[in-house]
């Protein structure tokens, strides 16, 4: 009996090293959920990176007439910025048509994206027209990224 339970005991040692040795291995980037997690619509936001030197990322969607009408933003932190080769960042950002819609708060009905990295280092913005009953979006950015970063 005591055979018995020392194995489970190691096997569950065992299944929590590698969940943790895994987990680990995929921490490079910690994101925090997006502000709002439900909507009608779907922003797909590609960001790619010339290298891994950078520390904190920002994307925010609004409504083009008035930068307070928040449609959705997420942030991420490089916890290992190095000059070596960057993974691209793929994040859905749902948002609710309505507030694209106010002709009154945003009678453009148009949309801005912006990209942030490091506070300002470099931001590039995208706009575009939303269209009634479109449910879905797709943007990339290419970033240059900050060597200040990776203590260059």
């Amino acid at each position: 009996m005591a055979l018995y339970k020392t194995i489970g005991i190691t096997l569950a040692t065992l299944l929590v090293l590698g969940v943790v040795s895994i987990t680990q291995a995929h921490a490079a980037y910690e994101n925090y959920k997006p502000y709002y997690s439900v909507g009608d619509v779907k922003l797909k936001v590609t960001v790619k990176f010339s290298d891994n030197c950078w520390n904190t990322l920002k994307i925010r969607a609004n409504a083009r007439d008035n930068n307070h009408i928040l449609l959705n933003s997420q942030i991420f932190h490089n916890e290992t910025p190095s000059s070596g080769p960057a993974k691209d960042i793929t994040t859905i950002l749902k948002f609710k048509s309505i507030k694209v819609l106010d002709d009154v708060k945003n009678p453009s009905h148009r949309l801005r994206v912006y990209v942030v990295i490091d506070d300002g280092f470099q931001t590039k913005s995208k706009y575009f027209d939303y269209e009634e009953g479109r449910t879905q979006y797709s943007m990339t950015f290419h970033m240059t990224t900050n060597s200040a970063a990776c203590g260059a």
